[in-house]
């Protein structure tokens, strides 16, 4: 358990600056999280709890960051204290233009309770889930 500890706490503390290290942070938190509960199964110690959280932590601001119109988001992510999380494609879709229309549209499509979506950036095939090909970008 220990290489997986140490590539999560590896991939923690560049989170920041790297992107392959924020692609890889919340699998390897889980990864961590997980693997202590096969020790502490009743998750009565603080080292377990502590995992979950992180993992949660992780999970939380990397998806604060890609519904975040611009710019990076501030998270605290366990010992590792207060970071700043920057969403790679937000660089490539330019300011002003968030996930969260699709997020909202892909959401009330799976409670089939479809919504329409009027935006200029956004296909209507992407919440209906209904494209074939790839699109451009």
């Amino acid at each position: 358990m220990e290489p997986i500890v140490k590539s999560a706490e590896d991939a923690l503390s560049e989170i920041e600056t790297l992107e392959f290290d924020r692609f890889n942070a919340l699998d390897l938190s889980l990864t961590v999280a997980k693997w202590s509960c096969l020790t502490d199964p009743a998750v009565e110690e603080f080292p377990t709890w502590e995992a979950w959280v992180t993992a949660m932590q992780v999970g939380a601001g990397l998806f604060v960051s890609g519904m975040a119109d611009e710019g990076p988001v501030h998270c605290r992510i366990g010992t590792h204290g207060e970071v700043k999380i920057r969403d790679p494609v937000q660089e490539r879709r330019g300011p002003g233009r968030s996930r969260t229309p699709l997020a909202i549209a892909c959401m009330a499509f799976d409670a089939d309770m479809p919504i329409e979506v009027e935006s200029e950036y956004l296909p209507k095939a992407f919440p209906q889930r209904s494209w074939l090909e790839e699109f451009d970008t």
